[in-house]
């Protein structure tokens, strides 16, 4: 009986911290949604290949994920950009796009809030939504450099 005892009061342990993690998401959520403007829907265009969706950052604070409008979950995307801004085209998420009046740039990273990749293994995308400075990051699947030369020719050479 004790060890029954024991075991069901493990699990209520696990649910209840479970539910306290997803109660303190919802928080941050529903502030960083009265901060952060909605970003625009997919534009569509050129297509510079499949990446993973890594995460969406504040600038000036790089271990905050951005939970607003759906930024703050992981996985595979879809890249495209054109003249008028990049679309990452999320798997099972909302997908987004940054416009050509927000992009401020692109640089290579090694590490981001819970991933760590060799040195500059994460293509990080720098921009603005109202007045945050973000800061995306994408591992790029296929060819790296292709995708940055590629992405730096549509969008122009704003790198930092």
């Amino acid at each position: 009986m004790a060890r029954e005892l024991i075991g069901f009061l493990l699990v209520a342990l696990v649910f209840a911290i479970a539910f306290r993690i997803r109660r303190s998401i919802g928080g941050r959520k529903a502030q960083q949604s009265l901060l952060l403007e909605t970003p625009s829907v997919s534009l569509g265009g050129v297509d510079l290949g499949p990446a993973l969706y890594v995460s969406t950052v504040f600038s000036n604070s790089p271990l905050e994920r951005v939970w607003a409008h759906d930024l703050g979950s992981r996985g595979k995307c879809q890249v495209f950009a054109s003249s008028e801004g990049v679309s990452i085209e999320r798997t099972g998420e909302r997908d987004f796009a940054i416009l050509a009046s927000q992009y401020r740039g692109i640089t290579r990273e090694s590490a981001t809030i819970d991933k760590g990749v060799e040195p500059g293994g994460l293509v990080a995308i720098h921009w603005q939504l109202g007045t945050e400075n973000l800061i995306t990051n994408l591992r790029v699947v296929e060819s790296q450099k292709e995708f940055i030369d590629q992405l730096q020719r549509l969008m122009g050479d704003a790198s930092e």
